[in-house]
């Protein structure tokens, strides 16, 4: 598999298809009857108003989908690159600068929401990526492990906060992406992958951070650390005071 084609492919989730033929496709998908016949194991809502947490941007978006299981995600994935249907994956869609608006077609992975496996000795935990952050953040409580770094709000999905590199919280923290150590992303014309620093690492750096346009995220490995306090400092400064510092 190569990196270019894997990138031709994967731009059609987010780039308008040509005409002709892919026109009449198009036509065939809008149609209602078609819609319905192949829409009728999906969960998928048409005319979706969507808008994000400050309000800036707002789309009403033709379709939908709500995959429930990893098959059914891989299917509607495949089945919009082969009618060269523009999607967007999105999260909880908290971005200022609506990054997962597109009208023609939306995902949502908030049904795909486990944590498949938590390895408390080697300080790992396994998701699929339409998990909120806090409910991950939960869970390793419960064993006495938090995340790495983490934003002051924690209800992301997984797969959107790491998709664009949340800054999380401290100027000496990297982004959040830097804690993924493997990952599965659905793509549209090789199927599901599986990325990693020791499986393909220049494309699973750049898939770590791949802002929904190299495919949809499904599932991820994340590093922990140990649960920890952290201390505060509050203080009045000035201009000159910032500058010092």
């Amino acid at each position: 598999m190569g990196r270019a084609t894997l990138l031709r492919s994967s731009l059609r989730l987010v780039f308008p298809c040509g005409v002709g033929f892919a026109a009449w496709q198009w036509h065939q998908f809008s149609d209602p009857n078609y819609m319905k016949a192949w829409c009728k194991d999906f969960e998928v809502e048409p005319d979706m108003e969507l808008a994000n947490w400050s309000g800036t941007h707002m789309v009403t978006t033709k379709r939908f989908f709500q995959p429930r299981t990893m098959d059914e995600l891989k299917e509607i994935v495949a089945h919009c690159h082969a009618t060269k249907q523009k999607i967007r994956p999105a999260g909880t869609i908290l971005s200022p600068n609506g990054i997962a608006m597109e009208e023609e077609g939306m995902l949502s992975m908030s049904s795909l929401n486990k944590i498949l496996e938590l390895d408390v000795e080697n300080q790992t935990i396994t998701v699929q990526a339409g998990i909120q952050v806090k409910q991950v953040l939960e869970e390793l409580q419960k064993h006495g492990l938090t995340l790495q770094n983490f934003s002051s709000i924690q209800d992301q999905q997984m797969g959107g906060w790491t998709q664009v590199a949340a800054h999380g919280t401290g100027a000496s923290l990297p982004t959040v992406d830097e804690m993924i150590l493997s990952m599965k992303l659905v793509t549209p014309a090789e199927g599901e992958l599986v990325l990693s620093e020791s499986s393909d690492p220049e494309l699973f750096r750049m898939a770590k951070v791949g802002l929904g346009c190299l495919g949809v995220v499904s599932e991820m490995t994340l590093r922990c650390a140990p649960k920890h306090k952290l201390l505060e400092h509050t203080y009045v400064t000035d201009l000159a005071g910032i500058r010092k510092d």
